[in-house]
């Protein structure tokens, strides 16, 4: 028998440079299959200190059917958000950047199809 290949894919904003305005990093996730539910990890990376940081795990479980956001407050001046993805093309994960008021902040905004594939594991993780 034959083994299925994982379709996961990793993706990355690449290193942001945060503007005076930014506060969060925000992430929106939906699962527009209407039967199967489906994982998705993510990490927002603090790269001023060597080696980066991770400011934020979280692995989430789409239901069919839901949306999720998230925010994570930034103190740091260089992020990356790197996610885990299932590979589905019903999975869409977008991220913004958001202002103390949470309103997105112009030039910070990555759609899935700007983010860059990567063959880079998550931080402190050893699955590519």
């Amino acid at each position: 028998m034959r083994k299925r290949k994982s379709k996961r894919k990793m993706l990355s904003t690449g290193v942001l440079n945060v503007t005076e305005d930014t506060v969060n990093a925000h992430l929106e996730l939906v699962n527009l299959n209407s039967k199967k539910s489906e994982t998705v990890r993510f990490q927002v990376i603090d790269w001023v200190p060597s080696p980066p940081v991770v400011l934020f795990d979280q692995e989430v479980d789409l239901s069919p059917g839901e949306t999720v956001e998230f925010d994570d407050t930034l103190n740091t001046v260089h992020y990356e958000i790197r996610i885990k993805h299932p590979g589905s093309k019903n999975v869409i994960v977008n991220t913004f950047a958001a202002d103390a008021d949470g309103f997105t902040v112009c030039g910070l905004t990555l759609t899935q199809d700007q983010l860059m594939k990567i063959c880079a594991p998550l931080i402190e993780d050893t699955e590519c």
